[in-house]
């Protein structure tokens, strides 16, 4: 064995030898015939970044955070970690992003607009037009892919939220996650959003439980994958510079955080977002944030004045921001511990750090008062004042699925106007960035005010890897990047802004920047009713003017002084639109929940256990009949154990088996819940067990009847007075054989994995209600 082995490293064995390319891919070549001993001449040097002093580079993106919140760029919360970080770099206080987390990350990612990555507005949310359907072509290479091709090693940490929810399952495909879009290795979640106690992880394309802590976090647990990835590629003497993306859940909803890091917090904002905002905005003149003579924007419509709010309902509303300050404070502290690893390794210096705090402005989601189940609002579903204000102390904690009142989200994005999802106010677009690279930026503590977009970040980096961009990659001609180089402004604050124009464009609200003017669609919905918006044709929305240069908050409209203005910007608009598939305009919200259905199979079989089945591929059993057989066998005189769960503790259904009583649970989230169980148990043997749900029809979320059958005799009925009419949690899996996430119901403890056999389990769907909208959308699309 020895010897063969011998002479197959000397080429000899089998004439055969492996020629290492600069890339690393290996070639077979034919050997000489003559012999010869092996030299380090023999073998081509793979790629060495760090030779020509290519720096390390982390990329930070927070979640849903607000310009105004982080103590770096005047906000409430303290950030010690950013503040360290603009310490030694510089602050951006013109950096832009698109106001929906999807698009903006795969901006962020590709260097390119959004719709030219077919990223309208996020991945759950997919429709046919190019510039919508989520998937991001071939000739849109990431920012891990160029840098691998270079030399570096890589790795995401976080939220991934850019593959299409079609392509999220078990058998792929995986190309577009994100080991397949450049990333070495992947530790994380793919949604929008996740419960920060019980995360759908993933490692790679594998998932996997979170830890069994119990004190477990998830910022904590990203934290410790990050530190011991950087470790480890540091200890194995690779030489190779590393990429480290790392995206926190934190703070988009759930808002959740250690009971100790609430705590801290507690009467710091029992004055209110009115005066929460005063006190904002004059921290951020005094430190140069904002321009002297920056007014505070107007409160979005709807939003009451604090003093109008009853003294029982305020007590909520600050703890409900205490809950949000802490997840903040928490996580800033976490990516701390991110940086601390990287210094003790001795690369500070020469690690380029870009820390974006939000992919959008703070969200106004969670409706005017605030919610302990953040998927009510999405699904219609009021919650009870009094029980919510009863819970005051469990807001944060493992129980609840929190979000604050939309007046918070306006105060987090101190001085603009607006939140989340307005992509033509900067409440939604404008970001913190906070940039450092000691090695080669000499400025220390200054701010930066040239007008800057995510897009650009890819090219900062590949310049300061002294990388050009490729005109193909893996065989795909790559489209031309839309970003811009913005090390011009490192070391010259006066410099000039070198993007002069950007569009901005997320369901019906719509932006245009060119040269310090912005054009802004009036918007027409209210974000926490953001499933259920109602489109209004392009020609028919009402435009804003304003002229950034002299207004730096968007304060004042200009539209009537300047109409030739307005009309030179909203054709500017329509010619980027063109430009970057957007036109002729679409809002995926209106027909997102016929098109996820069309071609979905009316019966779906599974043949045993299925575990964490995204919510995306799942039989849909909103508003419709739907029944679900399950062949089984048992040993035991009672056994336990899930069959099917879907959802969990805020919004769900369940078919178990509970000491042996075959048993139907659904969760309605803030509209009850309800359980049929049978009064005859399961004897050992093999069973067919039956439950039907007979929808009443008439709408969305109406009831219906269960009727449970075992062997084909009835052994109960009752009623499910409400149903969830829009959308499960997506950070909730579907199962057969066990449940993860959260529990459905309180009694049981996870994964219940059902103490038996399941030889197959099928749910035949019945016909979904339409609303007499949704038919007309249907019909429209020649569908």
């Amino acid at each position: 064995m020895t010897s063969c082995i011998g002479k197959l490293f000397h080429g000899t064995a089998l004439g055969l030898a492996l020629s290492i390319t600069a890339q690393g891919a290996a070639q077979v070549r034919t050997a000489p015939a003559v012999s010869q001993p092996a030299t380090l001449e023999n073998w081509a040097r793979t790629v060495r970044p760090a030779e020509r002093g290519a720096p390390n580079v982390i990329v930070i993106l927070t979640d849903d955070v607000g310009f105004g919140a982080a103590s770096t760029f005047g906000g409430p919360v303290p950030t010690p970690t950013l503040q360290a970080l603009a310490n030694r770099g510089l602050r951006y206080n013109r950096f832009h992003v698109t106001a929906v987390c999807g698009a903006t990350r795969a901006a962020l990612l590709t260097g390119r607009n959004q719709n030219n990555v077919n990223m309208a507005v996020v991945p759950e949310l997919p429709a046919a037009p190019d510039g919508y359907n989520t998937i991001i072509p071939k000739s849109a290479g990431t920012i891990a892919q160029l840098l691998r091709h270079n030399g570096y090693s890589t790795a995401l940490i976080g939220k991934a939220n850019v593959t299409p929810m079609w392509e999220t399952g078990p058998a792929g495909p995986f190309d577009r996650w994100p080991t397949g879009l450049g990333f070495d290795y992947y530790y994380g979640f793919m949604t929008a959003e996740t419960d920060e106690y019980s995360p759908p992880l993933y490692e790679n394309t594998r998932p996997v439980d979170p830890p069994a802590q119990p004190d477990y976090i998830l910022d904590r647990d990203l934290a410790d994958h990050a530190i011991g990835w950087l470790r480890e590629q540091h200890e194995l003497g690779s030489q190779r510079p590393f990429f480290l993306y790392y995206a926190t859940g934190s703070t988009h909803a759930p808002l959740q955080a250690p009971a100790d890091w609430i705590a801290k917090f507690r009467g710091q904002f029992d004055q209110g977002w009115d005066k929460l905002r005063e006190e904002t905005l004059r921290r951020q003149i005094a430190t140069g944030i904002v321009p002297r003579g920056t007014r505070l924007a107007p409160r979005a419509p709807g939003i009451p004045a604090w003093d109008s709010i009853a003294p029982e309902d305020r007590k909520l509303y600050a703890r409900q921001m205490e809950v949000y300050a802490g997840m903040l404070a928490f996580s800033d502290h976490q990516i701390g511990r991110v940086l601390d690893a990287v210094r003790a390794m001795g690369q500070e210096d020469n690690t380029l750090v870009v820390f974006i705090e939000g992919d959008n402005g703070a969200s106004g989601e969670g409706s005017l008062t605030g919610v302990i189940n953040a998927w009510n609002p999405v699904n219609g579903i009021a919650e009870d004042a009094a029980e919510n204000r009863r819970r005051i102390d469990e807001w944060g904690g493992p129980d609840t699925q929190p979000h604050y009142a939309a007046g918070w989200a306006v105060a987090m994005n101190t001085p603009f106007p607006w939140m989340k999802q307005y992509a033509s106010h900067l409440g939604a677009t404008r970001a913190g960035m906070v940039l450092s690279w000691p090695k080669r930026i000499a400025a220390k503590g200054e701010i930066r005010t040239q007008y800057t977009h995510v897009i650009d970040v890819l090219p900062t980096i590949l310049a300061a890897a002294n990388i050009q961009p490729p005109e193909s990659l893996d065989g795909e001609r790559q489209q031309k990047l839309d970003g811009l180089d913005m090390s011009y402004s490192f070391d010259a604050p006066k410099a000039p802004s070198e993007r002069r124009v950007q569009y901005y464009n997320l369901l019906d609200n719509a932006g245009i920047y060119k040269d310090g003017w912005l054009a802004s669609t009036t918007p027409n919905s209210v974000p926490w009713n953001f499933m259920m918006q109602k489109s209004v044709p392009f020609a028919s929305r009402n435009w804003e003017l304003y002229d950034l240069d002299r207004d730096f908050s968007q304060s004042t409209d200009l539209a009537r002084r300047y109409p030739a203005k307005l009309e030179e910007m909203k054709a500017l608009y329509r010619e980027e639109a063109a430009r970057n598939h957007v036109l002729p305009g679409f809002n995926p919200t209106t027909t997102f929940l016929w098109e996820k259905n069309h071609a979905a199979p009316s019966s779906t079989t599974f043949g045993g256990p299925v575990s964490r089945l995204p919510w995306g591929m799942a039989p849909d059993v909103l508003n419709r009949s739907f029944t679900i057989q399950a062949h089984v066998s048992v040993s035991a005189p009672e056994p336990d154990g899930a069959l099917v769960t879907q959802g969990g503790r805020f919004g769900g259904y369940c078919l178990c088996v509970e000491r042996g009583l075959p048993t139907f649970v659904y969760n309605a989230g803030g509209a009850g819940l309800y359980q049929i169980s049978s009064t005859a148990p399961l004897s050992p043997g093999a069973h067919q067990i039956d439950a039907a749900f007979d929808y009443d029809g008439g709408g969305r979320g109406k009831g219906g009847t269960v009727t449970l059958e075992i062997d084909g005799r009835i052994v109960a009925t009752g009623r499910v007075e409400h149903t969830i009419p829009i959308m499960f949690a997506l950070d909730e899996d579907f199962n057969i054989g066990r449940d993860s996430g959260t529990t459905v119901k309180a009694g049981y403890a996870l994964p219940f994995t059902f103490k038996g056999d399941i030889a197959s389990v099928t749910i035949q769907l019945g016909q979904q209600f339409e609303s007499e909208r949704t038919k007309a959308e249907r019909a429209m699309s020649g569908d």
